[in-house]
């Protein structure tokens, strides 16, 4: 497969929110278990 650079930064970015989305999620457990 060919990326382009555009479409390579795209899905960068989408993997990085969904990082970014696991670790809000896994605060968000942490805080309410109180830890």
């Amino acid at each position: 497969m060919v990326y382009r650079g555009s479409e390579l930064c795209e899905i960068d970015f989408k993997a990085g929110k969904r990082v970014i989305g696991g670790v809000d999620q896994l605060a968000a457990m942490h805080r309410e278990m109180g830890i």
